[in-house]
């Protein structure tokens, strides 16, 4: 008989987290082999400074190449918001993904995330 799918979920983040201006949060996740059916889901909202707004992403492989500000492979792109529901499928491919939210573009202000995000 087949085996049937053991059911794993990660918390990627949760609760808050202060993003300072010019800078970025990100924390990586692995997708492994046997994996199936992988999908990031959650919700975030973006507090402070004179403009309250970041962007949150999800990227595969090539995070190091977005945070130098060239092109990656984004799964998922807010724009410049106040907040977001992140609902990705992660393609059917092994490697590292990042979860990220971005206040590069901010010259003076920090921004406060809170969100849950699986």
């Amino acid at each position: 008989s087949a085996l049937e799918p053991i059911p794993h979920e990660q918390t990627l983040f949760s609760g808050s987290i202060a993003v300072n201006a010019g800078s970025m949060y990100s924390v990586g996740f692995t997708v492994d082999p046997q994996m199936e059916h992988v999908y990031v889901s959650g919700h975030f909202q973006a507090f402070g400074g004179r403009e309250t707004n970041s962007r949150g992403g999800l990227l595969g492989r090539r995070f190091i190449k977005f945070k130098n500000r060239h092109q990656a492979r984004v799964l998922y792109e807010s724009g410049k918001t106040t907040g977001g529901d992140i609902d990705a499928p992660i393609p059917d491919t092994r490697g590292t993904y990042v979860l990220a939210f971005n206040n590069a573009f901010s010259l003076l202000s920090a921004k406060t995330i809170n969100g849950e995000i699986v």
